[in-house]
C-alpha cells in the first residue's frame, strides 16, 4: 500500500514511558528512563501487522533518581551524550507470536554502532480517548547487551563482582495517537 494511504501516529509523552534496569553488583536492579523521547508509526489498519515504527530518545534525559550516577551514565564512560546525544530505533516487521503478543524485528542505534534487534511487543488495542482522539497502545520489552555497543564501563569489585550488568532490560509503554491531517 502506497506510504500516503497508511494510517499515522505519533507517540502521546504524557501516556508513554521508557523505562531500564540493569543489575548492580550483582545483587539489586537499578532502574531509570528516559524522560524525553519521541517518534510514532505508520501502518495500513489499527493491525499494525505492516507497521513501520520509530522512535528517538534524548540521551541526556536519563535519570536514575541519583545525580552522580546520571552524571557518569552521560558521561564518556557510558552513553557519551555531548558526542552522541540520541539514541534510535526503527523497526518493520511485526510478526503475530501468540494472542495479543508479537515480535518486532529492528534496527537500533546507541553511540556509533547500530545493530539489529528484536523485541517482544503487546498490542492492549486501539480505543477514543475523552477527547475523540484515536489511541493505540503498546508495551514493548527487550535486552540490550551494552559492551556490543561500546558502553563498557566496567569494575570489578572484590575481584569478580561486576559493578553494572552486562544486560540492560528495557520497558517502553508506549500510548500512540493517530495524527490527524488536515487538508
Amino acid at each position: 500500500m502506497e506510504e500516503i494511504n497508511k494510517l499515522k501516529w505519533h507517540i502521546d509523552p504524557g501516556h508513554s514511558n521508557i523505562r531500564f534496569a540493569v543489575r548492580h553488583l550483582q545483587i539489586s536492579m537499578v532502574e531509570g528512563q528516559f524522560l524525553e523521547f519521541e517518534g510514532g508509526a505508520t501502518s495500513s489498519d489499527e493491525s499494525f501487522l505492516d507497521g513501520a515504527f520509530n522512535i528517538s530518545l534524548v540521551a541526556n534525559s536519563i535519570t536514575t533518581k541519583n545525580d552522580i550516577r546520571d552524571q557518569n551514565i552521560r558521561s564518556a564512560n557510558f552513553l557519551e551524550v555531548e558526542t552522541y546525544p540520541n539514541i534510535t530505533f526503527s523497526g518493520e516487521n511485526l510478526s503475530k507470536a501468540v494472542g495479543s503478543h508479537f515480535q518486532l524485528q529492528g534496527q537500533i542505534t546507541i553511540k556509533k554502532t547500530t545493530l539489529p534487534i528484536t523485541l517482544g511487543v503487546e498490542y492492549f488495542g486501539a480505543s477514543d480517548d475523552f477527547s475523540g482522539n484515536r489511541k493505540a497502545g503498546f508495551q514493548v520489552t527487550g535486552t540490550i547487551p551494552r559492551f556490543e555497543f561500546d558502553v563498557s564501563f566496567q569494575r570489578i569489585i572484590g575481584g569478580n563482582v561486576l559493578d553494572v550488568g552486562l544486560n540492560v532490560e528495557v520497558v517502553c509503554n508506549i500510548e500512540l495517537m493517530k495524527t490527524v491531517l488536515t487538508p
